[in-house]
């Protein structure tokens, strides 16, 4: 498969995604979430492939969902089809999917952190919920971050919209690390994983997926609530005054 949005690189015991829209920075396009998809599936008859790291290009994680496709039309309801399918890849696939936290973090690239089995950051990252600015809410984020902070803060997070640091991200769960060499930091987190087998892995990501709230109900609601909630013409108006005048929902 030829990648646009992303670059991909095989690394001892898996592969390395790193996410490549800087000029957009590193926001999520219909193509991305498809890449990424397929970068994914294409490691899962592979037994030599433990790892799938996700990070992004310069000092932007993810961004979350590309406001300029939002409004042109281009994402559609079928985005969250395809990003929900991402997310349940990501917590599902027989390999420890790890995200190395480059910088900033955001919406939907906080689903991509949630969803993922392990996560670190360098101290300079920022993490946040910004859907409710625009009217959203995150209802694909919540069930997978719930699952890694907790109720509480995650409720913080989607209601203040305000972003945490690396350290308060570590504190409440969000990363498991935190320090300037992300790589080693990933390699000590994955330093029994390499002996086991993907089938272990697999076994237990599926267990702990049958004791939580997650399951295929679930998923298709949040992705209808977010397509619901994106396409309605007071989201679409509010997305498009920011990209054409730079002028936030509370400045009509």
């Amino acid at each position: 498969m030829d990648y646009r949005n992303i670059l991909v690189s095989n690394i001892y015991g898996g592969i390395k995604i790193v996410i490549n829209r800087p000029q957009q920075k590193n926001s999520l396009s219909m193509d991305l979430v498809k890449e990424l998809r397929g970068a994914i599936e294409a490691t899962l008859d592979d037994k030599d492939v433990k790892v799938i790291i996700i990070t992004g290009i310069n000092d932007k994680f993810c961004t979350g969902m590309d406001f300029n496709q939002c409004v042109s039309g281009e994402h559609g309801s079928d985005f969250t089809v395809y990003y929900m399918e991402l997310l349940k890849l990501i917590s599902t696939v027989s390999k420890v999917v790890v995200s190395e936290v480059n910088g900033e973090v955001m919406a939907g690239g906080m689903g991509l952190v949630a969803a993922s089995d392990l996560a670190v950051a360098v101290p300079e990252a920022r993490f946040s919920l910004s859907e409710a600015i625009w009217g959203i809410i995150p209802a694909m984020v919540a069930p997978y971050l719930i699952r890694k902070s907790g109720f509480s803060q995650a409720y913080r997070m989607s209601l203040t919209a305000l972003p945490i640091t690396a350290d308060q991200a570590l504190q409440h769960g969000i990363v498991d690390a935190v320090g300037s060499n992300t790589e080693r930091e990933t390699r000590t987190l994955l330093s029994r994983i390499y002996r086991m087998d993907c089938s272990t892995i697999e076994r237990i990501k599926s267990y702990y997926r049958k004791i939580w709230i997650i399951d295929d109900d679930m998923e298709k609601l949040a992705a209808r609530e977010s397509a619901d909630v994106i396409l309605s013409d007071k989201v679409q108006k509010n997305i498009y005054n920011f990209i054409n005048y730079k002028k936030f929902p509370w400045d009509e």
